[in-house]
């Protein structure tokens, strides 16, 4: 088939979870993710070998999934004395060819190598969901290190998607400013660069521009702002003589 309206009405089942994973991936991008949602997924150690990995959903390459209220336990392994390990807890995402492409997602613990060293994080397998070319895919969720026999605090190692109402919002605080500076009368230099006291309309952190509009006094010159600083401008110049610049500064 050439072309297919997937939502529409057709009579027949004909939307599968190609198509929404498709569909997501290329909204929120064909990486993996968790949403802004419920608990966000948040890890727990409610004892020395449980954790609890709370309400959430997530994305991995298109795919949707959740965990709800009730959230899922899992059992980390005991550590070894004087010996240092991550776990990692992954969503694995499974395809069962043998019957009928039947796809499931679970939580599962991966335990790492116990060294007296700097832990490694456990290998994940990695496949392209996407392309259809995936058995098995696992998305890191948490990392959680063990030091002898004490499980540490869970680390996060996922990014949680921005809805798209914030990330518009926080664009739209970002959009750029400008202010002009004048500079009276100062001396150019052929020889060396000279470094011009600018009063900066705001903290010169924010300045991402500074754009040069000049009169030469008594030569015609390129003159140029090849840096600024909170001290002030750097300008070259060919010529040594007495010039007025406007700086047109954009800033966030």
């Amino acid at each position: 088939m050439a072309i297919e309206l997937v939502t529409g009405k057709k009579g027949t089942v004909h939307v599968d979870s190609a198509d929404d994973g498709a569909l997501y991936a290329a909204i929120a991008g064909k990486g993996e993710y968790v949403l802004d949602l419920d608990d966000r997924l948040a890890c727990t150690m409610t004892t020395a070998n449980k954790a609890h990995v709370a309400s959430g959903h997530g994305l991995m390459q298109g795919r949707h999934w959740l965990i709800d209220a009730e959230g899922v336990d899992l059992t980390i392994q005991n550590g070894t004395q004087g010996q240092k390990r991550n776990d990692l807890i992954v969503a694995r995402y499974e395809c069962d060819a043998k019957n009928g492409n039947i796809e499931s997602v679970a939580l599962k613990v991966i335990k790492g190598t116990p060294t007296t060293g700097t832990p490694a994080d456990p290998a994940c397998t990695r496949g392209d969901i996407l392309e259809g070319a995936a058995l098995v895919n696992e998305q890191p969720l948490w990392r959680i290190p063990l030091n002898g026999i004490t499980v540490g605090t869970p680390i996060q190692m996922f990014d949680v998607l921005t809805p798209a109402k914030e990330a518009w919002d926080s664009v739209a605080q970002a959009v750029v400013k400008a202010a002009k500076v004048v500079l009276d009368n100062f001396r150019t230099s052929s020889t060396v660069v000279v470094t011009v006291p600018v009063a900066w309309p705001v903290d010169v952190s924010r300045v991402v521009a500074v754009v040069p509009s000049y009169v030469c006094q008594e030569y015609s010159d390129r003159i140029v702002v090849s840096d600024w600083g909170a001290d002030g401008v750097d300008v070259r110049a060919g010529v040594d003589q007495n010039v007025s610049m406007t700086l047109h500064v954009l800033y966030v």
